[in-house]
């Protein structure tokens, strides 16, 4: 092979590395989840129902943009197929080896939420809780009953909880804001015998699945996580299953809409 032929092969090489390298990065754009209210006053509205789920067209909602802090609320009020009730939360789990379903009437929650954009150029969706809170929960155990520390009867309370959709690809994640401890609570005799009398711990993280408003808990996604436990990181496997609604406001007044989450690219 003469000089050139050399040169010719070296330049050749060069040229497809970089557009291999070029490739690469076209496939390896950032993308993320930004969350946006869905407003019967957004300037372009695709969609039928308030909670703007992907895949319905409609031309009564659409989603607003917001930036800064925004004052959430969450609840699982308007979870049904036709937003119009609410639908329980039960969280699923073992016990002394007996299957222990608590189930939740209610889900409350307030804090705020924050769209910011990563190093890496991620787009996310950031919220804090000071609690969420469970009420009406029972335990569908014969002569058992729920009470939080704190909350009480038939109340649960969490500690102060992060919600995110970083690196969570179609995910929002929920952790303490604290290192793993979610919540405790006892589980009382209400009248002989009650098999799994005690006070647990629940530890660790969960994900949902945000559907528009909606985010969605399904028992074999977060047991297949196997990031939520009992009493410790090593215990039981939990799951949880439900749907809760989130919706926010700005300024402090006036009335919550629904916020959406929507998957966008990095400019």
């Amino acid at each position: 092979m003469n000089h050139r032929q050399t040169i010719a092969g070296v330049c050749m090489l060069w040229a497809l590395a970089l557009s291999a390298i070029g490739a690469q990065s076209a496939f390896a754009i950032p993308t993320g989840t930004t969350a946006f209210t869905c407003s019967s006053a957004a300037p372009t509205k695709t969609f039928k129902t308030e909670h703007c789920v992907p895949g319905e067209t409609g031309t009564a909602f659409g989603h607003v943009a917001f930036t800064g802090q925004t004052e959430v609320q969450v609840t699982n009020s308007k979870t049904s197929a036709e937003t119009t009730a609410a639908t329980t939360l039960k969280i699923e789990d073992t016990i002394a080896g007996i299957k222990t379903p608590i189930t939740a009437t209610g889900v409350e929650a307030t804090g705020t939420v924050e769209n910011k954009l990563s190093e890496s150029g991620e787009h996310l969706a950031h919220y804090k809780f000071s609690t969420i809170r469970l009420t009406g929960v029972t335990v569908d155990v014969a002569n058992c009953g729920v009470v939080g520390i704190p909350g009480g009867a038939g109340v649960i309370e969490t500690k102060p909880m992060t919600a995110t959709t970083e690196g969570q690809e179609d995910f929002l994640k929920f952790l303490p804001q604290e290192e793993f401890l979610i919540a405790e609570y006892e589980i009382v005799q209400l009248a002989p015998t009650c098999p799994i009398v005690g006070k647990y711990k629940l530890m660790g993280s969960f994900k949902g699945v945000p559907n528009g408003a909606t985010v969605r808990f399904g028992h074999n996604e977060i047991t297949g996580q196997g990031t939520l436990r009992t009493n410790n990181v090593a215990g039981p496997k939990v799951g949880i299953e439900g749907l809760i609604t989130i919706s926010g406001r700005t300024g402090g007044s006036g009335s919550y809409t629904p916020i959406a989450h929507t998957t966008v690219p990095t400019p």
